[in-house]
């Protein structure tokens, strides 16, 4: 029987992973992911001028769904010539972020503070933020204890005297003590329960927002970031019927190529329109927002919409009002407290009481139900 089973390997299914692995209590932990990658909300795309392709950025490839992580195979990291597309969360500030950065240190990956930001205080990935993914995965794939299921979604758990039964949408049954559940709640109401969750808690997840549902980035790629020569922030905040890009940031990597990215626009109009004709839009827009040069000296440009992705947004949440303000979270005490007697417990982002919604937030709440999984492992011995 597997000792816990980890449903969704995102940033905080992966913490809670690591955390695991990293204890000499637990000798069986199955991941499961819905998608074919690992990182969840955290992804860094990565254009290859040579080729002129965007891709998923990742140091690890794992070579099967049902691989062992010991026969993982290692490929080499991006070139620093290639352009690093964050997707999801770009910025960290360190003051805020304590566990966050504790991981970061933890695993070696390097932070550069943003001059153009923060005043030093806000910090990006240096390998873009999923290089936060790779190094977990790296550890992951080094220890024998963790199996991976990659494109695979839960359909089902019931709970009786034998543990949880996790069914998947192939059909395979997983046999648990425990599962933590670390998927967006409203992701998560979507499986189905036996027993069922109490009804405050089956509301709760249903209430809850998922962070970046509703968001899509647009970047336009250069051969160089030629505006910080210029002192240019290659920032602005966009009237809403300018066009289909609600703001741009300059997005630099350290020698690296130059990026723009700009938040996609809520209004219906825009988000009609075809990849083709968006991005002939947003092309014509970043020249009338700055001036002709930023539209000439493109040399590919490229969108990821979040709210298009069926493992992140759910009906609930393209209906959302005020989609282009962060979520407010209001998080009941049942999103993070232990359900089935202590054999259920979740994870995401928006069960932290502190950070919701944030990157560290999802450290926290893996943190949390790791602590409370050891916990209550120590009890019963």
């Amino acid at each position: 029987m597997i000792d816990v089973t980890v449903i969704g390997a995102g940033l905080s299914g992966l913490t809670a992973a690591l955390l695991l692995v990293q204890s000499s209590s637990v000798r069986q932990i199955h991941l499961v992911e819905s998608r074919p990658r690992l990182g969840g909300r955290v992804l860094t795309l990565q254009h290859n001028p040579a080729a002129d392709t965007v891709s998923s950025h990742s140091g690890i490839r794992w070579s099967a769904p049902d691989a062992q992580p010991s026969i993982a195979e290692k490929v080499s990291t991006a070139s620093s010539r290639w352009a690093l597309l964050d997707a999801g969360g770009t910025w960290i500030w360190q003051s805020s972020n304590p566990r966050l950065h504790r991981l970061s240190e933890d695993l070696r990956v390097s932070l550069f503070a943003d001059p153009k930001r923060g005043g030093g205080d806000q910090m990006r990935f240096s390998g873009g933020t999923g290089a936060l993914v790779d190094a977990i995965s790296e550890k992951l794939a080094a220890s024998d204890s963790l199996q991976l299921t990659l494109s695979d979604a839960v359909t089902s758990m019931h709970r009786d005297t034998d543990g949880v039964k996790v069914t998947l949408t192939s059909g395979k049954v997983l046999l648990s003590k425990r599962v933590i559940v670390a998927v967006p709640p409203r992701i998560a109401a979507e499986i189905d329960f036996s027993p069922p969750l109490a009804e405050d808690m089956k509301d709760a997840m249903r209430a809850t927002k998922t962070w970046m549902a509703q968001q899509g980035k647009w970047f336009a790629i250069y051969e160089t970031p030629f505006w910080e020569t210029e002192g240019h922030s290659a920032t602005a905040f966009c009237r809403p019927k300018s066009g289909p890009i609600d703001s741009f940031f300059g997005h630099a990597q350290p020698e690296g190529p130059g990026v723009i990215f700009g938040f996609l626009s809520h209004d219906p109009r825009w988000r009609r329109l075809t990849v083709a004709e968006r991005d002939k839009l947003a092309r014509h827009q970043i020249a009338q927002t700055f001036d002709s040069t930023f539209r000439e000296k493109i040399i590919a440009s490229y969108a990821f919409d979040w709210a298009s992705e069926k493992d992140t947004a759910t009906d609930l949440d393209r209906a959302e009002r005020n989609p282009w303000e962060h979520p407010v979270y209001d998080p009941r005490t049942c999103l993070h407290e232990v359900h089935w007697d202590g054999c259920l417990l979740f994870a995401s982002s928006e069960a932290d009481p502190g950070a919701c919604g944030f990157l560290e937030g999802a450290v926290a709440a893996a943190e949390r139900a790791v602590r409370n999984v050891l916990k209550m492992m120590r009890t019963q011995q």
